[in-house]
């Protein structure tokens, strides 16, 4: 099983601790962006859609950085 090996454990651990920042960023961001920056809401809506294809670009991305770099 996985959860036996303690490097998938860690990669679990890793993966879960960076999911957090974004939950954050995504329930909070646009409440900061209207409240304080003062942005409309298209403008909010255009920012989070930057960041989620800014995500998306950076996934399809990560095969081809494997493959260039090597693995460890």
């Amino acid at each position: 099983h996985y959860l036996a090996d303690p490097r998938m454990r860690s990669a679990i651990l890793i993966s879960a601790l960076m999911a957090i920042p974004e939950v954050l960023r995504t329930s909070f961001l646009p409440i900061y962006l209207d409240e304080v920056v003062g942005l409309g809401l298209r403008e909010v809506g255009f920012t989070l859609s930057v960041f989620a294809i800014a995500g998306l670009a950076a996934r399809l991305l990560m095969p081809t950085l494997a493959r260039l770099l090597g693995s460890y």
